[in-house]
């Protein structure tokens, strides 16, 4: 069998420049907020905080969209801002740039990430082992699963 990463020396080191926190205000997420804080500053890389709004569906998630997004995106927009407000400081002491992203009316909220890392040329993703999803702590989390499975950057998994 054939390698086609034949010559390629691996050894070097990991230099993030730009890592991407996915964030859902859990206190899993918060963690990796914190963990982000701490890598963009020892690297000195932007950290991109980002925010998939799920969009809601009624009748269990089987129905209709939900037909007030303006005021749902804005109410779960101002409740990130809130608990962002603490780690930009936090990121501000320790001379770190942040960028948030709100990727809103998603589906598929790994695929909205997934895209959100990929169009921000991230070299790291950062996320919590389990988020504010439906059926929470079922297994690893359906969302921190498909990251690292579909990824084609590093992801670090903070519990």
């Amino acid at each position: 069998m054939e390698s086609t990463d034949e010559g390629k020396d691996y050894r070097g080191d990991f230099l993030p420049s730009r890592v991407m926190v996915c964030f859902d205000g859990s206190v899993h997420s918060l963690r990796a907020l914190n963990a982000g804080i701490s890598i963009a500053s020892r690297y000195q890389a932007l950290l991109i905080v980002a925010y998939a709004i799920p969009l809601p569906l009624n009748g269990f998630g089987l129905g209709e969209p939900y037909y007030e997004w303006d005021q749902f995106e804005k109410a779960a927009s101002g409740k990130i801002e809130k608990l962002l407000k603490p780690y930009s400081k936090k990121a501000t002491a320790a001379n770190v740039t942040l960028d948030i992203k709100y990727l809103g009316g998603t589906v598929s909220v790994p695929e909205s990430l997934l895209n959100a890392a990929k169009d921000s040329a991230c070299d790291l993703i950062i996320m919590g082992s389990r988020g504010l999803g439906g059926f929470r702590g079922m297994m690893l989390g359906s969302v921190s699963h498909a990251m690292v499975t579909n990824s084609k950057v590093p992801v670090l998994i903070v519990k």
